[in-house]
């Protein structure tokens, strides 16, 4: 997903990079070595892969944008499908798709990096103005409505629907020996190699950092809400700038910020998970954590949703705050309390536990697939589980798959039920899920 990168935030990869919910070719040889396409959801956003099903073949991996996706086959050419205007309709560009190692997406654009470094783009969002810039990419980062290249000299080029460019212009000299590119709603922070911060974009999204400008050295990762950003540094404190309501001000906790390991974040809020296993939060949702905060010890890792937190601890139990109807209270349904959990993932309003013995919990939102009963007993044996923005897909250790959720949005499968079957990993966007399927020899 860019890779997980940009953001340690799931908030940000189901809304930004819903195209970055990729799958890959198994690395490891197997006896079977063709893979095809089985998709299901909303058809007007890749649920219909049908006017491309025979084009599908040797596909290697596969991207989105939110109504689209985009199939790249082992020869290095890609097939497209969705809605035409945000990516489904690739035949401007078709004959520039060979060579392509790579693509990303925004919400509402495909970038596909090629192996001589140049980029190719098609959808929404026009790169003829920076085409000729577009050479020696290593590596391309978005944000929900612009791209950024960052080039093999460190430096960057961005394009896009307000890809801010007079602002951009006034810090792009600072862009020297980036490592990362962050991005979030209106803005972006790129991470240098020395742990300094360069940001530009909105001001009210975090893309002004003077206030705090001074603090950010040392820096070693950075996280995002929607209109905020959280730097981690070295020394185990955390810098905030950008939208105060939303994470940009954590003074009220700046003194419980200490031995951070890694900060986490959903639309609103931020969640910093320090040494001792303990959890210090800010921003949205902030009264809902005070009742639980003394059942936040011993974590182990937080997982997130658009409005929602669930913390996995040492010991496998659960602990879950923010909005009760999406996900933040996890008794709603009787469900608690939730033990033995190995991994914890999330559609935008509800959390799906998978336990280590292979079975699956799930809490929030009942039409985003909080609510199970109804294939609770197929829920057995789950290997993973992969989501829309209101579906969720398991995937079995015998390679066939159980879904449940909002039946339009890819909650209903029984369309292609029977082809779900050597299912290797499952891609999504927000509204429609393509399985990735072992053809025999």
């Amino acid at each position: 997903m860019l890779k997980k990168i940009l953001f340690v935030c799931p908030f940000l990869i189901l809304i930004i990079l819903v195209a970055q919910r990729e799958f890959k070719e198994p690395a490891e040889p197997t006896a079977t070595s063709q893979y095809k396409v089985v998709t299901w959801g909303d058809a007007e956003s890749g649920g219909n892969s049908s006017a491309v099903q025979s084009q599908l073949t040797h596909v290697q991996a596969v991207v989105s944008t939110n109504t689209a996706f985009a199939a790249l086959r082992a020869d290095g050419t890609v097939v497209t499908w969705g809605e035409e205007s945000n990516g489904g309709d690739s035949s401007a560009v078709q004959s520039q798709l060979n060579n392509v190692q790579t693509i990303v997406g925004t919400r509402r654009a495909f970038a596909a990096l090629k192996g001589d470094g140049t980029v190719v783009t098609w959808g929404a969002l026009d790169s003829a103005a920076i085409q000729n810039q577009l050479i020696d990419v290593q590596a391309i980062y978005t944000r929900p409505h612009a791209f950024a290249a960052l080039k093999k000299d460190d430096s960057v080029v961005t394009w896009g629907v307000d890809s801010l460019g007079e602002a951009f212009s006034s810090i792009q000299k600072q862009l020297t020996h980036i490592q990362t590119l962050i991005g979030n709603e209106g803005a972006f922070a790129a991470l240098k190699g020395d742990g300094s911060v360069v940001t530009w974009g909105s001001a009210d999204h975090g893309g002004d950092s003077s206030v705090v400008q001074s603090q950010l050295t040392h820096v070693q990762a950075i996280s995002s809400t929607g209109s905020a950003f959280a730097a981690l540094r070295k020394d185990g404190s955390v810098v905030t700038w950008g939208d105060s309501n939303l994470g940009g001000d954590s003074s009220n906790v700046q003194n419980q910020l200490t031995h951070v390991r890694v900060i986490s974040s959903t639309g609103s809020a931020f969640a910093a998970l320090r040494n001792d296993g303990s959890v210090v939060t800010w921003g949205g949702y902030d009264e809902e954590s005070s009742v639980v905060q003394s059942q936040l010890t011993k974590v182990r890792t937080i997982f997130s949703n658009y409005s929602a937190f669930a913390a996995l601890k040492e010991d496998g139990s659960v602990v879950a705050w923010g909005d009760d109807n999406q996900g933040g209270d996890i008794c709603r349904f009787g469900q608690c309390p939730v033990s033995h959990v190995q991994s914890i993932f999330s559609t935008g309003s509800a959390f799906a536990a998978l336990k280590k013995d292979g079975s699956v919990v799930t809490w929030g939102s009942m039409r985003s697939g909080g609510y199970s009963p109804k294939v609770q007993d197929q829920l057995v044996n789950v290997q993973t589980i992969f989501s829309t923005d209101a579906a969720f897909a398991a995937l079995k250790q015998d390679g066939t798959v159980v879904t449940w959720g909002k039946a339009e949005w890819g909650g209903d499968s029984s369309g292609v039920q029977e082809q779900l079957t050597r299912v290797k990993a499952i891609a999504s966007n927000p509204f429609a899920f393509a399985a990735l399927v072992a053809v025999p020899h």
